[in-house]
């Protein structure tokens, strides 16, 4: 009976967080048509202005490539203008325009249609911004495969910080603006990490259920979130876990390759406690939270789980032609 009452419970349960993670996305993604915030303009702005370094990338760039995209832009831009100003974001949509134009002008001659966009050309040298778009040489790493894998596998998981021990928040910063390299879905960089510390980590960690026997031990939580105003088709209902898993092994990484251990926590948490959680305030309703890390300088002599890996050969297969 009761595993019958368990199956019933679990059925519902499912269906309400489904109805839950769908209301929550169809509130948010911004469609391309429609009258957009500060937020989904961003977003808007940084992926068509990746839709144009990405066609300057290509091996053999089309001749006046990207027109839609430059009419979104265009658009995008000014009404970014006319809500917030000429900021960061603006010029650097900017810069799309101004090496698109350097592009053909260097190669053939201007589009006719890009005239058209003749009121922004004056922007083009008010911000060294507008000359960190486009694109540069590739770089190859310059540390090999032994050491990069013994940085990997030197990296465990751990439980037992040295609470006392204070974390600079420098040290944090290093770290998050070194994470923020990682790779997102038309470069829209979407992600986020709130630092929590002392009674508010202490409220938070009471909403997670992996951190049973330690949590008055971690003396520093990160929050990993996805602004679900990034996205823009139900396509990418699920992408902001993708983008925001990514962001956090990267994160993960920074702090072990500066002194600091980890402890990744999940966030596989009853609908409950993300509605509590949203509603102290600290993160906005339209981020998405994608787990919790547990962050601090480990206790001299720590044990740690030994975590054997599952069998190599079952993680990967070749498809060869």
């Amino acid at each position: 009976m009761k595993n019958f009452l368990r199956k019933i419970y679990h059925f519902f349960e499912l269906e309400i967080l489904c109805f839950y993670d769908y209301r929550r996305f169809k509130k948010f993604y911004s469609e391309s048509m429609g009258k957009k915030d500060q937020g989904q303009l961003i977003a808007w702005i940084l992926q068509d202005k990746h839709r144009i370094e990405k066609g300057l990338s290509l091996p053999n760039p089309r001749y006046g490539f990207g027109q839609l995209a430059l009419d979104r832009l265009y658009n995008n831009l000014k009404n970014y203008e006319e809500i917030v100003g000429k900021d960061e974001y603006y010029f650097i949509g900017i810069g799309a325009f101004k090496q698109y134009y350097n592009f053909h002008e260097n190669n053939s001659n201007i589009p006719d249609f890009f005239y058209k966009f003749s009121d922004l050309f004056s922007d083009f040298n008010l911000s060294k911004l507008t000359d960190s778009v486009g694109l540069k040489k590739i770089e190859n790493s310059n540390i090999s495969f032994e050491e990069y894998n013994k940085f990997m596998l030197s990296r465990s998981s751990c439980r037992n910080f040295d609470y006392d021990r204070k974390i600079e928040l420098d040290t944090l910063n290093k770290c998050s603006i070194s994470a923020i390299k990682t790779p997102s879905v038309c470069n829209r960089q979407h992600w986020k990490i709130h630092y929590f510390f002392g009674d508010k980590a202490q409220t938070l960690l009471k909403f997670q259920n992996g951190n049973t026997g330690f949590s008055d031990n971690i003396p520093c939580l990160g929050v990993v979130t996805v602004n679900l105003k990034s996205f823009y088709t139900p396509s990418e209902r699920y992408q902001h876990y993708i983008d925001g898993g990514m962001f956090s092994m990267s994160l993960i990484n920074s702090f072990h390759a500066i002194g600091l251990s980890s402890c990744a926590l999940n966030w596989a948490a009853p609908l409950a406690s993300d509605i509590k959680l949203h509603k102290l305030g600290y993160i906005q309703e339209s981020e998405s939270v994608v787990m919790f890390i547990a962050i601090g300088y480990a206790k001299d002599g720590t044990m740690v789980a030994k975590s054997p890996r599952i069998k190599n050969s079952d993680k990967f297969k070749f498809h060869e032609e």
